[in-house]
Order: C-alpha cells, then sequence, then structure tokens
C-alpha cells in the first residue's frame, strides 16, 4: 500500500516547512522499521536551527537502511544536495563533535532526486575517514516508507495528499477527535481510574496478538487506545509511528502482509481477517463499542471514568471548576455525551431521530422507575398506552447501543443523562406529553409517606410494619427532575404549554 512516491516527496522539499519536518519524518520511519534503539535524536520543527548533528543514531541490529552501530546524520532540501552534502562532510569530517569517524557512518538526506548520489558515496570512501557513508534522496525515502505504510500515511496528511484507501493515521484521528470548538479534549479525560486498563494494555501489545478493548462507544474506546499512548512519553512517537486505523478488510490484509511489525487497529470485527496479522507479527487493537459481540478473548472492559479524575481534565482544558462538575453531572462521565454537550458533533442520536424516539419518549417523562413497584409500572403502562411487558421490550433494545440513553441496574431504570436526553428529544413531546406528566406529578408526589403513622423511634422500621409507599423514591426524584428540565428548555425549545413553562411547573408544585 503506497501513499507517497518520489514525487511527492520532490515538491514537498520546494515547501518551507520541509526542512523542520524532515528529521521528524525519518526518525519515524526509524521508530517504524528498528526494533533495537538504544539511543536516537533527531531535533525537529525550530528546534534544527539549533546546531550540531541533524541526527544521532544508535541500533544494535543492522536492517535495509540502517546500519549497526552508531550513524550520524545530515540534511538538506537544497536545489543543490551534492552541494549541500559537500558542505556537511567537510565540516563533520573536521569536527565531528565527540564521535569517531571510523566508528560511525556518516548518512545525508534529502528528499530531492540525486541522480550521481551513489558516485558522490564511493568518491567520499576513497578518504577512508568515515567507516561508511550513504545517500537516501527520495527514491531511497520512496522505497523505505513502502515498508513503513503507517509512515506514508502520516506524510500523505501532512502534505496534504489525504491517505485514500480505508485508513486513518492515529494522530490525525486524535486531532479530530479530541479538538472542540470551545476546547480541546486530553489524554486524562480519558484515563481517570483506568490505570490498570491502561497498563494492562501496553503490557499485551508488547507481543503479536489480538487485544479487544470496550467502552460504552467504539469512539470512545479508540481514543483511550490511543491515549494509553499518548500519555507516555517513551511510548509515544514509538506508537505513532507504528500504528495505523484501518476502516475496511481489504487494507487490513494489504497491511497485514508488510514485515516490519506495525498496531493495527481495525474499525470493523472480521476475526477470520485479523488472525493473518499475528502471525507476520502485528499487533491488533480491536476498539469495540457497549453493543459489540462477546466473542473475543483478551478483552480489556473499561470501567466508568472516575468522577475527580474527570472533572480534574476538564480543568485542565480551561474550564472553571463549576463548570466541569456541572458536565460531569450532565453527562454522567459518559464522553460521547460530552463531546456532544460541547457541540463536538452536532448531529442527533440515533435514538432521538424521529423514527426511534417515540420508544424514549415515556422514560423520558418519568426520568427513573423500579419495576419491583407494581405502580410505578403501572404509572410507565399509562404513559406508553401499552402494557408494561411490551414497553420493556421496546426500550430493552436500546440498553446495549454505543450511545445508550438508558441505563438498567437491577430492578431500576433512568436515563444515562437526563440533560442529554431533554436536549435532544424533548422537543418531540407533545401536549398530551405534558398532560401525562402533569398527572403522573400530581398521582406521585401527593402520595403521604405511610411511615408517618408510625413513631418517631419506629419510622426507620417501617417496612417491618408493612408501612410501604406506593411508588419508590427512583420515580419520585424521576418525575422531580423532569418538572426541573422542563422549566430549564421550556422556553427555548417552546414547548406545547398552555402558559409559560416555569409557570406551568409552579401550577404542579
Amino acid at each position: 500500500m503506497k501513499w507517497i512516491d518520489s514525487t511527492d516527496l520532490r515538491n514537498w522539499a520546494n515547501r518551507r516547512d520541509c526542512q523542520e519536518t524532515i528529521p521528524h519524518f525519518v526518525r519515524k520511519l526509524i521508530r517504524a522499521t528498528s526494533n533495537s534503539i538504544q539511543s536516537i535524536k533527531f531535533p525537529s520543527g525550530e528546534s534544527v536551527l539549533l546546531g550540531g548533528w541533524d541526527g544521532i543514531l544508535e541500533v544494535t541490529e543492522e536492517t535495509e537502511y540502517l546500519p549497526a552501530g552508531i550513524s550520524l546524520w545530515e540534511f538538506g532540501a537544497s536545489k543543490d544536495p551534492k552541494g549541500k552534502a559537500d558542505d556537511d562532510y567537510a565540516k563533520r569530517s573536521a569536527k565531528p563533535l565527540g564521535f569517531n569517524p571510523a566508528e560511525s557512518t556518516f548518512i545525508f538526506v534529502t528528499p530531492r532526486l540525486w541522480q550521481n548520489g551513489n558516485d558522490w558515496v564511493t568518491e567520499k570512501k576513497k578518504d577512508g575517514i568515515w567507516k561508511d557513508i550513504k545517500v537516501y534522496d527520495s527514491e531511497t525515502l520512496e522505497e523505505w516508507t513502502e515498508v513503513a505504510p503507517t509512515v506514508g500515511s502520516w506524510l500523505a496528511k501532512h502534505i496534504g495528499k489525504y491517505p485514500e484507501g480505508g485508513i486513518q493515521p492515529t494522530d490525525d484521528f486524535w486531532e479530530e477527535w479530541s479538538s472542540g470548538a470551545k476546547i480541546k479534549l486530553n489524554t486524562d479525560i480519558l484515563l481517570g481510574g483506568r490505570k490498570i486498563e491502561q497498563e494492562k494494555l501496553i503490557e499485551l501489545a508488547k507481543q503479536p496478538s489480538i487485544i479487544s478493548v470496550q467502552g460504552i462507544s467504539r469512539e470512545e474506546s479508540l481514543a483511550f487506545i490511543i491515549s494509553c499512548f499518548k500519555s507516555k512519553s517513551d511510548k509515544e512517537e514509538d506508537f505513532f509511528s507504528r500504528s495505523i486505523i484501518v476502516d475496511t478488510a481489504e487494507t487490513f490484509r494489504e497491511l497485514s502482509v508488510h514485515d516490519n511489525p506495525l498496531m493495527l487497529i481495525p474499525r470493523f470485527e472480521d476475526n477470520g481477517v485479523l488472525n493473518r496479522a499475528i502471525h507476520k507479527g502485528h499487533t491488533v487493537i480491536v476498539p469495540l463499542g457497549a453493543d459489540s459481540s462477546n466473542n473475543w478473548s483478551n478483552k480489556i472492559i473499561l470501567p466508568q471514568i472516575e468522577r475527580e479524575s474527570f472533572i480534574s481534565a476538564l480543568i485542565k482544558t480551561g474550564m472553571t471548576r463549576e463548570f466541569a462538575e456541572r458536565f460531569s453531572k450532565e453527562s454522567a462521565r459518559n464522553i460521547t455525551i460530552l463531546r456532544r454537550q460541547l457541540e463536538f458533533t452536532r448531529t442527533l442520536p440515533s435514538w432521538a431521530l424521529p423514527e426511534n424516539v417515540q420508544d424514549i419518549i415515556p422514560a423520558l417523562i418519568v426520568g427513573r422507575w423500579d419495576e419491583n413497584f407494581e405502580n410505578d409500572k403501572t404509572i410507565i403502562s399509562k404513559i406508553a398506552g401499552d402494557s408494561y411487558e411490551n414497553y420493556s421490550k421496546k426500550l430493552t433494545r436500546w440498553l446495549n447501543i454505543q450511545d445508550s440513553p438508558i441505563i438498567k441496574i437491577g430492578s431500576t431504570w433512568r436515563l444515562t443523562s437526563p440533560f442529554d436526553a431533554w436536549a435532544n428529544a424533548s422537543k418531540n413531546l407533545t401536549g398530551n406529553d405534558f398532560e401525562l406528566l402533569y398527572k403522573s406529578s400530581i398521582e406521585i408526589l401527593s402520595e403521604i409517606n405511610p411511615a408517618f403513622q408510625l413513631s418517631p423511634e419506629k419510622r426507620h422500621m417501617s417496612t417491618f410494619y408493612g408501612k410501604n409507599r406506593e411508588f419508590s423514591g427512583w420515580i419520585r426524584e424521576g418525575v422531580i427532575q423532569s418538572l426541573i428540565l422542563t422549566s430549564i428548555f421550556g422556553d427555548k425549545l417552546q414547548f406545547n404549554l398552555p402558559v409559560k413553562a416555569d409557570q406551568w411547573v409552579d401550577r404542579v408544585i
């Protein structure tokens, strides 16, 4: 699979950013094709102006493009590669800056085509100064990039030739996923309370294997995978140099035949295709959503993000603690919901689409309930206009989607994020729905706690004395929550109410 050719490299040489970026490009090639790096230093960006060698490398095993031992590198993007090479060779031969030329390889790299580069090498070797001398021009770099497709896709994106063929560079995904109109998310947002899962992933990824990571959504799992390596300074560049996201089985097959070990991240679930890659020495990390198949070994299941870590991560983006705590509560620490609330994405979730939203409306009106209470179930049945059994079956289909609006724990049901559910679905509420909310609220909240029929010292044992409530505490909290959200969203969404939303809620109270 080829995304970069020598023409692309020669055109890139004419751009101003080439001189600053080519050391980074070669450094990624080295990391993608060597497993024996002892030390590597290739300054890029503004650091190229600091002087000294453009690159210093030591590897213990020789590869096609990397000599064993110490190699010292110089880069030149000028239109006269020979002139630049002559200058660098003379300067470094006279002053090798603490290195022994007889024990080091001199390597000159140019993104230009240098047709007589081999003749230059032959001539300079006659001096007998260096252990070895090499020249890598655009044709050599093209060949090197072919065996490091992850780096080829990265450079294609960098020069504006976005790679096609069902792939996405992992750093490109991270940039898109983490960048919002108002803030930029950091890796901490995904890692709080997940240190064990992070360490397990990094350890498993050291050997060719198939690893699956399951979160609420596939996108969150993928972002978590990248965060695990990006947050580790000693792992980050190696990961981005070797990893690539693959969207189709056909592209996966093409990449899996490469000999240099890659980290392949498929956004599809075809185990038959994936198995082949590990036999070629690659590591496959599969991001899964809550709705994915359970037929995966080596599965890492992500726990809910720890609250204080979530809040601290938002504060690091520049958000105040007040807002961070609010978003922690309103998103239920669900990254998909958080990104929607922060306007990273503006598309409706599948459950809020017109053809699906009626399944959610009764749950939206009540907010939460406990099906161990018959009166809770009766209220739901009235609102749904169907038996409780039939309605609960409809709702169950939405439990395991990657962006589920509902959670069921034991006998209790609740909206994942009431704020998010109302923001996306409440515009579909009709006047009749609000009448049902009104009647349900009156019926539920008018119940007098039978425990108060007992003396104060006995009230904590009301169940023992048979003084049980007709409605659960969950459904009472749920309708109060719905009244609050009616007041919040009423004027904005212009609910079908006879008076202003806050006045309507006052009427209920």
